[in-house]
């Protein structure tokens, strides 16, 4: 029999202690509970992306079951008509009211994400980077137990409770993920000659404003996109992210409303990230002793902190 050398027998060795190390460290992070109250927030500002959306998807949806041109995603599918229009509008609105007054929130959450998934489904017109952004953070949403504070659940919930943070993660990578691929979607000839911004806006300035201002649009999402992880920056870019939306809804002649919902949806996680636990611990490796009393019982919370 072939002996297995020393040093081989430690390189296998170690490259098993780093995996386990890695396992425990996701678990660490999937079992880590965080204040409510940030989730909380974020739950109301999607109730309210989520009743704007739906009401802007009704509006799409209803003007086809009319009779307007359809452009299905599939063609087996059948269009929309009066009647699933109202349907579709009365589930997401009842959706949205749930999920600002904290009732079933779990259940609203997902229901949500379904129904916009729907319509963004039933026809292509229906298609926006806020309504698949919304689609996308009450999915996650769904899994954040947001309803522990400020709602009808929270009087079910004892003092001190907690919510899961991992849920919370993926909402700010989406929304970090949305300023990012925003900012290299402008950085093109055409936004930055200052002509979009011009048409778009109701404001009467000289052109050379509006190519300012988009080069600072450009780097405001690049900013946002990286600064929001970065401790910090972070209320920076909170403050710039405010600033961005709010200059957005003001600044833009039409689709107020719309534009509104998606500020909110944006903005839904930057108290997320004010108060989002140290994530060092995630990459650094463990100490022998840690892993050592790694299977003693703690709290995920204080191991990452």
């Amino acid at each position: 029999m072939r002996a297995t050398s020393p040093c081989r027998h430690h390189r296998d060795r170690a490259g098993l202690d780093g995996k386990v190390d890695a396992a425990v460290r996701l678990s660490d992070a999937l079992d880590l509970r965080v204040d409510p109250r940030p989730v909380a927030f974020a739950r109301i500002l999607l109730s309210f992306a989520l009743g704007v959306t739906v009401l802007e998807a009704s509006a799409v949806l209803g003007s086809i079951a009319a009779g307007k041109l359809q452009y299905p995603v599939f063609p087996a599918l059948p269009g929309p008509t009066p009647f699933g229009v109202q349907v579709y509008l009365v589930v997401g609105l009842i959706a949205a009211v749930c999920l600002l007054v904290g009732l079933l929130t779990g259940a609203a959450a997902a229901t949500g994400s379904v129904a916009l998934a729907a319509a963004l489904l039933w026809d292509q017109q229906t298609y926006s980077s806020h309504h698949l952004l919304a689609t996308l953070l009450l999915a996650y949403l769904a899994f954040a137990e947001a309803g522990r504070r400020w709602g009808v659940g929270a009087l079910r919930s004892p003092p001190g409770a907690t919510v899961r943070w991992w849920p919370q993660a993926l909402m700010m990578t989406q929304v970090t993920a949305l300023y990012l691929f925003a900012a290299l979607s402008k950085i093109n000839p055409r936004f930055l000659s200052g002509h979009p911004l011009q048409e778009w806006m109701w404001i009467d300035w000289p052109l050379w404003m509006f190519q300012s201002l988009a080069f600072a649009t450009v780097v405001t999402e690049l900013f946002l996109a990286v600064a929001l992880w970065i401790p910090r920056l972070r209320a920076f870019a909170v403050v710039a992210g405010v600033g961005l939306h709010a200059g957005i809804v003001i600044g833009l002649a039409e689709q107020t409303l719309v534009l509104t919902g998606f500020a909110a949806a944006s903005m839904s996680t930057y108290w997320l990230f004010l108060s989002r636990p140290p994530l060092g611990n995630l990459f650094r490796s463990r100490p022998p002793a840690a892993q050592a009393s790694s299977a003693a019982p703690a709290d995920a919370a204080h191991t990452l902190d």
